[in-house]
């Protein structure tokens, strides 16, 4: 449930920004719930288990459970193959990467009805490490002409289309591209769990959240066949883009659990998680710059434009 209330909640701000996408609502709704191996193991059963330092982000009324102080340290390791299939030509592009997943610290004290326990920790709910590129010799089509027939302020600026968005430059080129993503979501959570009775404990935890996302795209389209060299009409030689997209990202939410034992052989466990709330402040540039052939006299022009704003 807490997934598709971020969700909600993260496209209805889009809707009022005009500038965050359903990307960004996958991207930050999404988490790692199952942080120690044995919540790992257990899958969903854990919610009802919850007997060691992950009850603090599972269901923290399970924290009574732990009987003695307990210190837990996790590493994490991701590998990715990214193919990329793209008019016949194939790509792959492998991604490692390492990181730690968690640090928490669970301190239980002796109460009149049984324990009471108190936790804290640093857990990684997101990794955005990615990253895949393409080399392809595209005869169809060109990224000039879909900007120039989409009537982009910047082909007519950087002379490559006339002011009603024609273009003579449409297709036969060499298309380069390399897209990376690199960020991730933080969580330091705190809570505390008490026995109510023999049989049963609640708890409650409140969790801050931080983070980061940057994308970056390069994107080339290359005349390698000279095709287009007619002097002061269609001489291009080469342009580059370069896209890149920067997000600082802070949260709030937390929970209230309860959990319901029955002797040594049953464990019944109730949390309620609240929405997640988000705030996204968002910086973003776009950069062509185009060169063309060198004019009779041996002159290579080149320009350049680039758009910027800013988003929360």
């Amino acid at each position: 449930m807490k997934k598709i209330i971020v969700m909600i909640l993260l496209i209805a701000s889009a809707s009022l920004a005009k500038a965050q996408f359903i990307e960004d609502a996958l991207r930050y709704a999404g988490g790692n719930n199952f942080i120690t191996p044995r919540a790992a193991g257990l899958n969903v059963a854990y919610y009802g288990v919850a007997d060691d330092i992950a009850a603090l982000i599972a269901n923290p009324a399970g924290l009574t459970l732990i009987p003695k102080s307990e210190l837990s340290v996790g590493f994490g390791f991701s590998h990715k193959n990214n193919d990329v299939s793209i008019l016949s030509s194939n790509s792959n592009f492998a991604i490692n990467n390492e990181f730690l997943s968690h640090i928490a610290l669970s301190m239980p004290v002796k109460t009149g009805k049984g324990l009471a326990s108190v936790a804290i920790g640093y857990f990684k709910d997101n990794d955005f490490k990615n990253s895949y590129e393409y080399s392809i010799f595209n005869p169809q089509s060109s990224y000039i002409n879909q900007q120039s027939q989409a009537k982009k302020r910047w082909t007519y600026d950087l002379l490559l289309a006339d002011e009603f968005g024609n273009t003579n430059i449409k297709d036969s080129l060499r298309q380069n591209s390399w897209v990376d993503e690199k960020g991730g979501i933080h969580n330091f959570t705190g809570g505390a769990a008490f026995d109510i009775s023999e049989y049963a404990s609640v708890g409650f935890s409140l969790t801050g959240k931080w983070g980061t996302f940057e994308y970056v795209r390069e994107f080339s389209e290359i005349d390698e066949l000279n095709k287009y060299n007619t002097w002061q009409v269609d001489d291009f030689n080469r342009l580059d883009m370069r896209e890149k997209v920067s997000q600082e990202v802070s949260g709030i939410t937390g929970q209230i659990g309860v959990q319901g034992r029955v002797e040594d052989f049953m464990r019944i466990g109730f949390a309620i998680k609240f929405p997640t709330w988000y705030e996204v402040n968002e910086t973003f540039s776009v950069r062509h710059s185009v060169e063309f052939d060198p004019s009779p006299s041996g002159v290579v022009d080149r320009f350049d434009t680039t758009s910027s704003g800013k988003n929360s």
